[in-house]
């Protein structure tokens, strides 16, 4: 499962935990570009806005009657039609933008492997149609351009807060014409996985964790580090695991399971996030800070508000090889600074990510949106 389903997961069984009736509303999520059946003017068309999906979500709203009507991601198979059909139910309605999918047509905010605002603000995603942004598909970039244009008639007319991951996220969305006063800053949280402060060994590792692709910036990892000393580990799989060639250094251990990489985690000297796009909020960063692991992160995007330097990690310019060469040499030869900002970063997590303090934002958050919906 996906960053988002880990996410929403988690943020049932906390609700659970306190108190309150949850429950999901899932679709099977297939990729427009897989779908069997169908033309490809019907897929796009209930992509953009499905009467079959507004139906289905109003009918479980009767049923169940909530207070607040949670969206996480109405892409592809629920599509915009079911803000207002949320909104018609008398819920309060909420939306966490998780990425940045309704300004850029591949959520990402990158092209040509560099960061690109073109779209952000503009009324449609006309740069995303040139360039065909979405998978490199004239016809798919336009379908996008058409979900975001439907979301803003679907969702900023009924959407009474939107969850955005960190204040860099807040201030792309208020570009896009969200309305300031309905956006709310609320990070990821993961259960405490427990902590001990053992030292780590000399030797212990540096770690990538995620999905081997270029915006992630693996390859740019991989030019920056072929030493020994220490070892760079390597947990993840992606369209880049068959092209890349790792120097003596570098193991490759492939997917890993979250347990595996809690173990990961806890051994490594320094997780290393050299991502080439923005970033929203990455589960992997509040692993690492949970287990007291220091992280030298991409000084761009979310990254750079996230991981504060000298605090809690490093920070190094996003695709420079030799710069990050050289904070990694850095991070190699002083193992006490590492562990004094590996402690530093699991007190940022007690003090601002931890389940309970970030389960009251989403609570008072629900009540701000109740009373919101309720003085329409």
């Amino acid at each position: 499962r996906g960053g988002e389903d880990t996410v929403v997961d988690a943020e049932v069984a906390a609700l659970r935990e306190r108190g309150h009736d949850v429950e999901l509303h899932e679709a099977h999520n297939v990729d427009p570009g897989e779908r069997a059946g169908g033309s490809r003017l019907t897929v796009a068309r209930r992509a953009v806005w499905s009467r079959d999906a507004a139906e289905a979500v109003a009918r479980h709203a009767r049923e169940f009657r909530p207070d607040v009507a949670h969206v996480h991601n109405h892409a592809y198979e629920l599509s915009a039609s079911i803000f207002p059909a949320l909104a018609a139910s008398g819920a309060a309605v909420v939306q966490t933008l998780h990425n940045y999918r309704m300004t850029c047509s591949n959520a990402y905010l990158l092209r040509d492997d560099r960061p690109c605002e073109d779209c952000v603000g503009s009324r449609a995603a006309w740069h995303g149609i040139q360039h065909r942004c979405f998978r490199g598909s004239l016809s798919g970039s336009t379908m996008l351009a058409a979900m975001q244009l439907a979301w803003r008639r679907g969702a900023l007319q009924s959407v009474d807060r939107f969850i955005v991951l960190t204040e860099f996220a807040r201030e792309i969305f208020e570009r896009v014409g969200v309305p300031s006063d309905r956006l709310v800053v609320r990070p990821n949280t993961i259960p405490d996985p427990g902590f001990t402060s053992a030292e780590r060994d000399a030797d212990a590792p540096l770690l990538f964790v995620g999905r081997l692709e270029r915006a992630k910036g693996i390859d740019v990892l991989l030019d920056a580090w072929r030493d020994d000393d220490p070892r760079l580990l390597v947990a993840g799989s992606g369209p880049l695991q068959s092209e890349l060639q790792p120097g003596a250094g570098v193991t490759m251990l492939g997917a890993q399971s979250a347990e595996q990489v809690r173990e990961l985690m806890a051994q490594a000297r320094a997780l290393v996030v050299p991502s080439t796009w923005y970033e929203g909020f990455p589960m992997v960063i509040l692993e690492a800070m949970a287990a007291g692991t220091p992280i030298v992160a991409s000084d761009l995007g979310s990254l750079a508000e996230i991981v504060r330097d000298p605090e809690l990690g490093w920070r190094v310019p996003a695709g420079d090889a030799a710069a990050l060469r050289d904070v990694l040499l850095r991070v190699a030869a002083d193992p006490a600074e590492s562990e004094r900002r590996g402690a530093a970063a699991r007190a940022a997590y007690e003090h601002d990510y931890v389940q309970p303090v970030v389960m009251d934002q989403l609570e008072q958050l629900y009540a701000d949106a109740i009373a919101a919906r309720s003085a329409c």
